[in-house]
């Protein structure tokens, strides 16, 4: 799930002939819904408002974190990466072959001035990327290993930390909880 100033994101990790994106307006209403394939995934959602940043694809490797591509947040129309002729950027494509670390899949995605965060809490680091063109800008260690989840209009940082290959929405000393709220109360949630 990801939010903007004015829709809610929601994705599927598996959607066979449905769809595994869907932007509703604050109210809840559907606005559009994408698929990218015949059986497609999401393992994560970010926006910057006029971008969404779907980490996800085609069932496999590609709907597990293997794939980041870009949708127009307004009405789920593909977007290219500046530098390429694809809304598709591969995550095994972002390492230098001399890398210490080459992960496949990343876990978790934020986005927010222009530059996107990936967290890959199996390796415990995180990489960012230029929003435009998905080019590799920094690899950072992430020790705690912590994924983002979500970033706050006031850059607040939600995170979960636990087990890379278990998906779940958080986590409060090491137990694994859902968070679930009504349309009514969609907005800004603060975790302490």
């Amino acid at each position: 799930m990801a939010t903007d100033a004015t829709q809610v994101y929601l994705g599927w990790s598996g959607a066979e002939a449905g769809k595994s994106v869907l932007a509703c307006d604050l109210d809840g209403r559907v606005l559009w819904s994408n698929n990218r394939g015949g059986i497609a995934g999401v393992k994560a959602l970010a926006s910057d408002g006029s971008v969404l940043y779907v980490l996800g694809g085609n069932a496999g490797t590609d709907a597990e974190g293997g794939n980041l591509y870009k949708l127009n947040a307004k009405d789920g129309s593909y977007l290219k990466w500046d530098s390429a002729d694809s809304a598709d950027l591969k995550i095994k494509s972002l390492w230098a072959a001399d890398a210490a670390a080459k992960p496949e899949k990343a876990d978790g995605i934020a986005v927010k001035d222009g530059k996107i965060q990936l967290t890959f809490a199996k390796d415990q680091l995180s990489a960012v990327l230029n929003a435009g063109d998905g080019k590799l800008a920094k690899v950072e260690s992430a020790s705690t290993g912590a994924g983002v989840q979500a970033v706050g209009k006031d850059g607040s940082v939600c995170v979960w930390k636990g087990e890379p290959d278990n998906q779940h929405t958080g986590i409060v000393d090491a137990a694994v909880f859902e968070l679930m709220l009504e349309p009514k109360n969609w907005g800004e949630v603060t975790f302490q």
